[in-house]
């Protein structure tokens, strides 16, 4: 028998046709009395339960039916917990049960009970993050990404569970390869009346890889709000500044980011070459020339060789180039001299033949 006919204790269900979502529509708000009480952790009320439908397709239904991201809190209860709830044995149900109930809902594509249930376990239990996220996970599914949000706001929101274990939950989630709502769990949590800063940082480095500059900034600068001697937010301000060709700016965060501890492994290079581009030539010189043996890589050499160049075309660059072996010579040589130039000067034409 379907578990969908067992569990049909649920009263006031709905009919719906296939693929139709009709359930509990979750309106909530923030008590800032209840937060803050000691008798009675619960931060979050329903305050209604309205019908709503979305153009839950077939493929709602099913992607819903046949995900495995959707947690059961107590599994080897499972079938005890159907056949009690269809009984109306429901005197002591646990929010973890209703989480439980709402998975078992899932599975059968029952998304409204499925969604009520959700909702019945934040207002019993929420302390119980797995709920949000599986809340989070349903509405993900079943597009409706406002609804999603509402959700991660909450539980940004919810002192009964840690900032820091949210962010954590969302940084999971990102490497199961869900970047949409780890997104939005991480972005709610920067905005949220106990914002962390951690939060702000994932996402400006985020959006820098994945080249969504403006976003990127954004985050920087809520960092900054947050910590003004942040040096990693220092640094990915610099970071965009410089790829923006804004060389001024940049080198004003990267100095900032280097008075603050920063330890990016790529500031060096950045900031030297923001120097270099400015034309000042001595403090890009003095950074790499601080830099340890085991530091000077190819990329850093390569402007050594371009500051020396322009400070002195017929500068000595053995120096440079003697620590690199055959190859990554014949690279910094091109890079430096071109080749017009290596044909034109006969000492480093010398230094081709030599190597091949």
């Amino acid at each position: 028998m379907s578990l969908k006919k067992n569990l049909t204790a649920e009263p006031q269900r709905t009919e719906r046709k296939a693929g139709n979502i009709r359930g509990g529509l979750a309106i909530f708000r923030i008590l800032g009395e209840l937060r803050a009480s000691a008798v009675n952790p619960v931060f979050l009320i329903f305050v209604s339960l309205a019908f709503f439908s979305c153009a839950a397709s077939i493929r709602n239904s099913e992607a819903v039916r046949s995900d495995t991201n959707f947690r059961m809190l107590r599994p080897e209860r499972a079938a005890l917990l159907a056949r009690d709830f269809a009984a109306g044995l429901t005197q002591n149900i646990s929010g973890a049960d209703e989480n439980d109930l709402a998975v078992l809902y899932a599975k059968e594509a029952a998304l409204g009970e499925s969604e009520a249930h959700f909702i019945a376990a934040i207002q019993r239990s929420p302390e119980l993050l797995e709920v949000f996220l599986n809340l989070g996970r349903l509405y993900y599914l079943c597009e409706e990404p406002e609804l999603m949000k509402k959700v991660y706001s909450a539980l940004a929101e919810n002192p009964a569970i840690p900032g820091s274990v949210i962010h954590a939950a969302g940084v999971g989630i990102f490497q199961n390869f869900r970047s949409e709502e780890a997104v939005g769990i991480i972005s709610a949590l920067v905005y949220s009346t106990r914002p962390n800063l951690e939060s702000a940082l994932w996402l400006g480095n985020y959006y820098m890889n994945t080249a969504e500059y403006s976003s990127a900034l954004r985050y920087y600068h809520r960092a900054l709000e947050l910590n003004s001697r942040s040096s990693e937010a220092l640094f990915g301000l610099g970071h965009i500044a410089y790829l923006a060709n804004d060389f001024a700016r940049a080198a004003e965060y990267f100095k900032l980011a280097w008075n603050y501890g920063s330890r990016e492994e790529n500031l060096p290079y950045f900031t030297a070459d923001s120097y270099f581009r400015l034309r000042l030539l001595p403090e890009a010189m003095d950074i790499i020339q601080k830099l340890p043996a085991d530091k000077k890589s190819e990329i850093i050499a390569e402007l050594q060789g371009k500051i020396l160049l322009t400070m002195d075309y017929f500068a000595d660059l053995s120096p440079i180039l003697r620590p690199f072996p055959a190859d990554a010579q014949s690279r910094l040589l091109r890079s430096w001299f071109g080749d017009a130039d290596v044909k034109e000067r006969t000492e480093i034409l010398k230094e081709f033949i030599n190597m091949y």
